[in-house]
């Protein structure tokens, strides 16, 4: 297992990283801020591009990361073909 903070090699018992002393499991993401970055990310914007790459950060565990990467996604598709509509709607 490898610590999400300090990326130290750890044995899978460990409770706490002996470098960095922060639990290498990382803390679940609320449904609150889950929610928050959907929205954001489907509307398109940098809220939702920032909320996303926060929610992919180190400070969550394995699970939220990746739903975190796939909301970044996400909210970069949107906000391309949001810039898309607009470009052409002007025309």
């Amino acid at each position: 297992m490898i610590c999400n903070f300090c990326k130290t090699e750890l044995a899978e018992d460990v409770k706490f990283c002996p470098e960095c002393g922060k639990s290498p499991y990382g803390k679940q993401v609320s449904i609150g801020l889950l929610i928050t970055g959907w929205i954001f990310s489907i509307l398109g914007g940098l809220i939702g591009i920032i909320i996303s790459s926060t929610i992919a950060g180190p400070k969550y565990n394995e699970e939220s990361r990746k739903k975190g990467r796939t909301m970044r996604i996400a909210a970069i598709i949107c906000t391309v073909a949001w810039i898309i509509i607009n470009i052409a709607s002007r025309s």
